[in-house]
């Protein structure tokens, strides 16, 4: 199948096969230097933000007494689906503000890895005007994906394979004579092998019993069906206490824009492109966007109005502002969008 979207955004090609670094707390980054005519980033993995005549990012803002203001979230925030480094909100805000914006995105990020990229780096500036939150779905997204998560524990994109990836590796450290009999001793009780490798004998292997059935466990999910807005109060109650403690910083959160709540008609070119992505993504994918439908948009607004009042902290909805009809070509997918888009959202 044609994919209709290099068609009409060449540059998706570039973000398809971009790929991201390990760092530490936040878990990744995207590529480190990477440089093309689409995306370039700094030693740090941070994307430059264009300011005048100035390629502009974490790396060249450090230590600087120039104001910044910081533009942070996930891959909406980095950028996805603009035609260069030009065209990202945060370039858009520097052009429409005449100040520096630096560019925080982190692809496939949730709202905590955004909250601890931004501590690894707050006090390396000096003189901060505006820190803003541009986030929301990826939490959302996340909270009906099946995982392992729990009360304390977010969900986090690829945690399934970062998991698997950990228990090979501890595996991997024992002797082959080891594992082999491990093995055995696994499928006869029907565990897995990571559940009793570290055990000192047979005889402890043999009798080892968990204490609980953790794969009986129903997940934090179907446990609690309003799990992301555990999520929501503790980001307010860190945004709002944030926004306190930094007495000449403001500090924002912004919801960003989905195309399932915007209202918006959609364009011919958008309607080719997200059929395209339903013929090709998992069929999970497709549910969940099904999901984060209008009824939850409603839900999450009454959600974040009560929080708004719980910790008296203002926010702002961008699905109330003009994406355009069937005139405008503003989103790539239903969560990212085109340069248009990306301006439209800057100067909300």
């Amino acid at each position: 199948m044609t994919n209709i979207r290099y068609k009409y955004l060449p540059q998706m090609q570039e973000y398809d096969f971009a790929g991201q670094d390990f760092v530490l707390y936040s878990m990744f980054t995207q590529k480190k230097l990477f440089s093309s005519d689409c995306i370039n980033t700094d030693r740090f993995g941070f994307r430059y933000s264009k300011y005048k005549n100035e390629n502009i990012s974490v790396e060249t803002e450090l230590y600087s007494n120039d104001k910044v203001n910081i533009l942070i979230g996930g891959s909406t925030v980095f950028g996805v689906g603009s035609t260069n480094d030009d065209n990202t909100i945060s370039s858009y805000l520097s052009e429409s503000t005449g100040e520096k914006w630096i560019n925080i995105g982190i692809r496939a990020g949730n709202s905590f890895q955004e909250y601890i990229t931004l501590l690894k780096i707050l006090n390396k500036f000096k003189n901060i005007g505006n820190i803003v939150f541009m986030s929301g779905i990826n939490d959302i997204y996340l909270s009906f994906l099946e995982s392992d998560s729990n009360s304390i524990d977010d969900t986090i994109f690829g945690g399934k394979d970062l998991k698997s990836f950990l228990d090979q590796y501890n595996i991997s450290r024992y002797s082959l004579k080891r594992k082999i009999v491990v093995r055995l001793i696994s499928f006869f009780k029907r565990m897995e092998v990571k559940d009793i490798i570290h055990l000192k004998s047979i005889s402890e292997m043999v009798r080892f019993k968990r204490n609980v059935d953790q794969g009986k466990l129903p997940s934090i999910q179907s446990k609690e069906k309003n799990y992301f807005k555990d999520i929501f109060d503790r980001n307010f109650l860190l945004y709002s206490s944030l926004n306190k403690s930094l007495v000449d910083t403001k500090v924002t959160f912004c919801l960003q824009p989905f195309f399932n709540w915007i209202g918006k008609k959609i364009n011919q070119k958008e309607q080719e492109i997200f059929n395209y992505l339903e013929n090709i993504q998992k069929n999970e994918n497709i549910v969940i966007m099904n999901k984060i439908d209008n009824n939850l948009y409603e839900a999450t607004i009454k959600e974040l109005n009560l929080l708004s009042e719980k910790y008296n902290y203002t926010y702002y909805d961008l699905n109330k502002e003009d994406f355009g009809n069937e005139d405008k070509f503003t989103f790539v997918d239903r969560v990212h969008m085109t340069d248009e888009g990306n301006q439209i959202s800057a100067n909300a």
